[in-house]
């Protein structure tokens, strides 16, 4: 995923995971979409989704801000925050 991808670019590379991981259609994953009740996912689910999205963003992310998830617009959310923020390499002068 690019560093400033838009919330579009996103959202489609959500529902490419949430197809491969899930076997979910692109219009059952939209921001209003709940994790739980909507797509059915389960603790075990969101453990590979964290992993995804560490893998797409090179991010670690905490076991709070995890929990916190509720809908595909919380991981849309929690992604740009991700990207927006400068990697350690970012700040290291050419």
């Amino acid at each position: 995923m690019q560093h400033r991808a838009t919330t579009d670019e996103i959202l489609r590379t959500i529902q490419a995971v949430m197809k491969e991981l899930f076997d979910l259609d692109a219009d059952q994953v939209h921001p209003g979409a709940r994790l739980i009740e909507d797509l059915d996912l389960d603790s075990i689910d969101a453990i590979d989704l964290a992993a995804k999205m560490e893998e797409a963003t090179g991010r670690a992310f905490d076991e709070a801000s995890l929990r916190s998830l509720r809908t595909i617009q919380d991981v849309i959310a929690t992604l740009q925050s991700a990207l927006a923020e400068e990697s350690p390499r970012e700040r290291i002068p050419a």
